[in-house]
């Protein structure tokens, strides 16, 4: 792990997911949104859950690639989110927001979680056999 992942990217991450997820709440408070896609927050907070898991616990913090892609995702997704809050934009933009910021953070951290708990741990019992 090189230093510029430790004192610049771990500390972003931090940032930009909690300025998304206070962007978010904004938006849930907000009426029109809540009233006309309540199924769009679901899916936000379920993204939001599971990125902040894996983050609390260490699972996908110390890798430099994923961290600068969730800074960069969550920075946009916490611009987004907050103007649509801001500009009283239609509900169903949110979809779209939710769609280009959340959903890859789903799949990043879903793959992610695979890789750690399926991938390695296959090869950890290879390896443990083979040493047999």
């Amino acid at each position: 792990m090189n230093q510029a992942n430790v004192t610049v990217l771990i500390p972003l991450r931090f940032s930009t997911t909690i300025l998304h997820f206070m962007a978010m709440l904004l938006a849930t408070a907000s009426s029109s949104s809540k009233t006309k896609s309540p199924g769009i927050f679901v899916i936000a907070y379920f993204a939001f859950f599971v990125d902040f898991v894996t983050m609390l616990c260490g699972l996908s913090l110390f890798d430099s690639n994923r961290n600068l892609c969730q800074v960069i995702l969550h920075f946009v997704g916490g611009v987004m989110v907050s103007m649509h809050t801001a500009y009283k934009w239609q509900p169903s933009v949110l979809w779209i927001i939710i769609g280009i910021s959340n959903v890859p953070l789903i799949l990043l951290e879903g793959w992610n979680l695979v890789r750690i708990f399926l991938y390695e741990r296959r090869l950890f019992h290879q390896a443990k056999q083979s040493r047999n």
